[in-house]
C-alpha cells in the first residue's frame, strides 16, 4: 500500500519510505514487535537512525540504479 502511494506521488518506488530520499537506498527486511518480517526501502541515513532507535534489521541489500 505504501509503495503504491509513493509510486503515484513520485512515479518511482525507489525512494526512502521515511524521508523520501532517492540516494543510497537499501531494500530492507525489518522484524517488528510481533516477530513479523516487514519489507521496506530505506536510505542509509534512515537505517542508521532506526538502528539507533532499536529497530532490528534482518536484511539490508543495496539498491543499485
Amino acid at each position: 500500500m505504501l509503495t503504491e502511494s509513493l509510486f503515484k506521488l513520485t512515479c518511482s518506488s525507489d525512494i526512502c519510505w521515511i524521508c523520501g530520499d532517492s540516494e543510497k537506498l537499501f531494500s530492507v527486511k525489518i522484524k517488528n514487535e510481533d516477530d513479523e518480517i516487514i519489507d521496506g526501502i530505506l536510505c542509509e541515513d534512515c537505517i542508521k537512525i532506526q538502528t539507533n532507535m532499536g529497530t532490528f534489521f534482518v536484511e539490508e541489500n543495496p539498491i543499485i540504479k
